[in-house]
């Protein structure tokens, strides 16, 4: 973990709610695995007090990009900086995506290592994608398909982030306005239906809800696969307890112990 001054290199509106920040650390760079977060200082001053947990989206060199939406005060902070202003960054923090690359950061990856009838699904609901556009970027093979979800086609990240072929994308809105209407866990089931003789691997990211009903359906299909929880965080170190939640061992902090955990881990039935 390391506790670094860095310089904002971009910091641009993507659409009413997505971000796009870039600055520059090797030494994160090097070290930080997909499913883990920074901790963002948002002000120069103690207020707001806290630190925004950040999931990196991807790294190019020793760029470090980050795709995040203004939902709060401490986010809108962020969304005002420029070019050239500097932030406060802890991290690498957390447990991120054990399985297919158990030991495999942003920097080295090129390609999953299923056998070439796994089958790998991502589901993402709203900024939930921003975790996951690292595995698109690392599971580089035509066997990956991406459920996206949001309420209205306006908070859909533009499909120039997701390095995945446009047909292995389904998408999902609330009101129908592209794709899919209803929730995206509706057209998952259905496409776990037609599939379930087949090997498949979920990665998943969005708000618990979704992250619930996901994991009931793969115990459902008999399918295993990893959930990376979204969840307020104060320390992000596991100190503070603030980010408690219960699983299949006991309670655990997703700060420390995830924000990444296996489905047999979470115990959701």
């Amino acid at each position: 973990m390391f506790l670094e001054n860095v310089t904002i290199t971009r910091n641009k509106k993507l659409n009413e709610k997505f971000y796009h920040l870039s600055f520059r650390s090797a030494k994160i760079a090097r070290s930080i695995s997909c499913g883990q977060f920074l901790f963002v200082k948002v002000s120069n001053t103690h207020d707001p007090l806290l630190r925004r947990p950040l999931s990196v989206a991807w790294v190019f060199g020793g760029q470090i990009n980050i795709v995040y939406k203004v939902v709060g005060r401490g986010t809108a902070l962020l969304a005002g900086k420029n070019e050239g202003d500097k932030l406060n960054v802890m991290g690498p923090l957390g447990k991120g995506f054990t399985h297919p690359f158990p030991e495999v950061n942003f920097n080295k990856a090129s390609s999953c290592s299923f056998n070439d009838d796994r089958k790998i699904i991502l589901v993402a609901g709203g900024i939930g994608i921003a975790s996951l556009i690292s595995l698109t970027k690392m599971c580089v093979r035509k066997n990956v398909h991406l459920f996206y979800g949001v309420r209205t086609k306006k908070e859909f990240l533009s499909e120039r982030f997701l390095s995945i072929n446009r047909k292995n994308i389904t998408y999902a809105t609330e009101d129908g306005s592209r794709g899919y209407k209803g929730f995206v866990t509706e057209v998952l089931e259905k496409y776990l239906k037609k599939s379930s003789n087949k090997k498949n691997y979920i990665y998943t990211c969005g708000p618990l809800e979704m992250l619930r009903n996901v994991v009931v359906l793969a115990n459902k299909y008999n399918v295993d696969g990893e959930a990376n929880l979204e969840e307020r965080m104060a320390c992000g170190v596991g100190a503070c307890l603030g980010c408690a939640t219960e699983t299949a061992h006991g309670v655990k902090m997703v700060c420390k112990d995830g924000p990444v955990f296996s489905f047999s881990d979470l115990g959701w039935k």
